[in-house]
């Protein structure tokens, strides 16, 4: 069996390949940073604001690698002690009860909500720059620089 032909362009398609995990993950970052502060406003602005900590706790933080941000509510500014744990020395975090409710309260739901309004435009960020970034590691039309 004779061995395979090379292309032509090989090198320098190898080296578009080479250079495209750098382009995407550049691309990445930026789209995630814009999408994790999108995110970060859109609950903030679906969060119910009795007394203003719960916004306030809604926050941005990087994630374990490079390629991941995390959304967070809740934390210190919203734990209290109060409804059976009134006076029990153990705290609440209340933006818990505020998302899902409790038997004597009804849910508010602000995180997830904002999570399901921002998934799709935030994966067609992420898609269309990984495209933009592949089209320029290969030339811009198609052909391999």
């Amino acid at each position: 069996m004779a061995a395979p032909k090379r292309m032509v362009g090989h090198d320098r398609i190898l080296k578009a390949l080479q250079d495209m995990p750098q382009a995407a993950a550049l691309a990445a970052v930026k789209v995630l940073d814009g999408g994790a502060a999108d995110m970060v406003r859109t609950a903030k602005g679906f969060a119910p604001r009795d007394e203003g900590n719960l916004v306030e706790s809604i926050r941005e933080d990087p994630g374990e690698h490079p390629l991941q941000r995390v959304v967070e509510a809740g934390g210190p500014l919203t734990e209290a002690e109060f409804g059976v744990r009134a006076a029990s020395g153990v705290a609440y975090d209340y933006a818990i009860a505020q998302e899902f409710g409790t038997e004597k309260m009804t849910a508010n739901p602000f995180f997830w909500p904002a999570y399901r309004f921002m998934k799709k435009p935030m994966l067609n960020r992420m898609m269309r720059a990984w495209r933009k970034a592949l089209r320029e590691a290969w030339g811009g039309n198609g052909t391999v620089k």
